[in-house]
């Protein structure tokens, strides 16, 4: 019986196509991996076994097409590299998280999403999915994110539950305290019970009989659950899945017609592209929805030209990011609107922006004293954001040569560390224990790192 594999002449061609080396192809999967939290060590040998017939393991298979159209700028599938045995097996064809108009509704494409992450035979796979990096233009807001058909309309269930204010009043309710949950310790705990409320309670409202006006609210809520969830996705570095989050909520904040909503959603994409270093679809993202905010709340359009600043000044465009943090500055004063979630914009996270924008200009110490004034302004109750800004401003202490400094700030961060549930909390102590490193034996960073190696290895026992 003859077992030898055939070579897989598809993935050969794409290579080809490509323009890649064999380890060009290993580096580039390794990267994007990378995004998602693996720590991938692929090299040239990896690839020839797959040429020679050889399949990786899930998700490699998903990250490998990702890859391939990221280099080509066009759609490739497992199946078209050879890596699937049908079409079928491709999974999601959405390879940019924009907004689709196909035969499901936004609440049902929230439904399908939120049902599926409480299997736990496919939540370790949803965890896994890498990030699609978008098409650029493919978030206009006077083109794809008009209206659906499929949108508000009136649902099937009829003689079934009628919802009204009460229901609009539970949404909010716990948009409120899931806000409360992240900002305090983070994104690891409480997804599970945000993904449940969302595929079962939720879901029922959306497609319940209401009023055209209860529908609409209804609809806002669902995509700020869904704008939380994705944050807490974003937290544990589940990239692919906060990504689907994102665009479910777009979905749903159109079908209530809800700009302000869409213009968090986009502005949220923005800042998750520009996370993962992807700069120009991070413009585009932050320029879209500042179109899409014109009108919104002017604590609402602080919130999105914070995030035009951030990315313009990753483009190195000085002029127009300071002009459009200015903006945003000027919109943030006071205005007297209620406290919440997504209608206020509070000075700490304004600063925070601040920092990132002086910080990619290269004004590191203006960047320093914007942390320290965000830090500064932090409720006692936002632990997580409190200790991500001072890791941030740690960073900023030692790039400008300020040991002293950055030690006093780490050592507040260690503070705050041991009650926070936060994968970027996480990778923040990572990059304490190899920034500090090198001045181990300064006394003061030697106390420093002793006791985030200690941290670390209580975090791995509990786990």
């Amino acid at each position: 019986m003859n077992t030898q594999r055939a070579h897989n002449q598809a993935l050969k061609s794409l290579l080809a196509e490509a323009g890649w080396t064999q380890e060009a192809l290993a580096r580039s999967v390794n990267l994007t991996g990378r995004e998602i939290g693996l720590d991938l060590k692929y090299d040239r040998t990896a690839v020839a076994h797959w040429l020679a017939g050889a399949r990786p393991r899930p998700p490699v298979t998903v990250l490998l097409a990702e890859t391939f159209t990221r280099r080509l700028r066009r759609p490739v599938t497992p199946f078209m590299l050879g890596l699937a045995s049908s079409p079928a097996h491709d999974g999601p064809t959405t390879h940019d998280g924009s907004t689709t108009h196909d035969e499901a509704t936004a609440a049902e494409a929230l439904s399908e999403l939120s049902t599926a992450e409480l299997d736990p035979r496919r939540r370790e796979s949803l965890a896994q999915d890498p990030y699609h990096v978008p098409r650029i233009g493919a978030f206009d807001p006077l083109g794809p994110l008009g209206k659906t058909d499929g949108g508000t309309r009136q649902a099937d269930d009829k003689g079934g539950q009628r919802v009204g204010t009460s229901h609009v009043l539970a949404l909010r309710t716990a948009v409120d305290s899931f806000a409360v949950l992240v900002d305090s310790i983070g994104g690891s705990h409480g997804r599970t019970a945000l993904a449940a409320l969302l595929a079962d309670a939720v879901s029922t409202w959306l497609r319940a009989r209401s009023t055209a006006a209860i529908q609409a609210q209804l609809f806002t809520s669902a995509a700020h659950l869904a704008l939380l969830l994705a944050r807490m996705h974003l937290d544990t570095q589940a990239q692919g899945l906060a990504q689907r989050y994102l665009a479910t909520s777009l979905r749903l904040a159109v079908e209530a017609d809800d700009r302000s909503t869409s213009a968090i959603a986009l502005r949220m994409m923005s800042a998750q592209a520009h996370g993962l270093g992807h700069h120009p679809e991070a413009l585009d993202l932050a320029q879209s929805a500042a179109r899409t905010a014109s009108a919104a709340p002017a604590p609402v359009h602080a919130y999105v030209l914070a995030q035009l600043a951030v990315a313009q000044a990753a483009g190195k465009d000085r002029n127009h990011a300071l002009a459009s943090l200015r903006k945003a500055e000027r919109l943030a004063e006071p205005t007297g609107s209620p406290p919440g979630p997504f209608n206020s914009y509070p000075p700490s996270a304004l600063a925070y922006q601040q920092a990132e924008t002086l910080g990619q200009l290269g004004d590191h110490r203006a960047a320093v004293t914007a942390l320290t004034t965000s830090a500064g302004h932090r409720p006692p109750n936002e632990l997580r954001a409190r200790a991500l800004t001072r890791a941030q401003l740690a960073q900023k202490h030692l790039h400008l040569g300020h040991l002293d400094a950055s030690c006093d700030t780490w050592q507040l961060f260690l503070d705050d560390y041991p009650h926070l549930g936060s994968g970027k909390a996480d990778d923040a102590l990572r990059t304490l224990r190899r920034q500090l490193a090198p001045h181990r034996r300064y006394p003061p960073a030697e106390v420093i790192l002793t006791r985030a190696y200690t941290l670390t290895s209580r975090r791995v026992d509990r786990v």
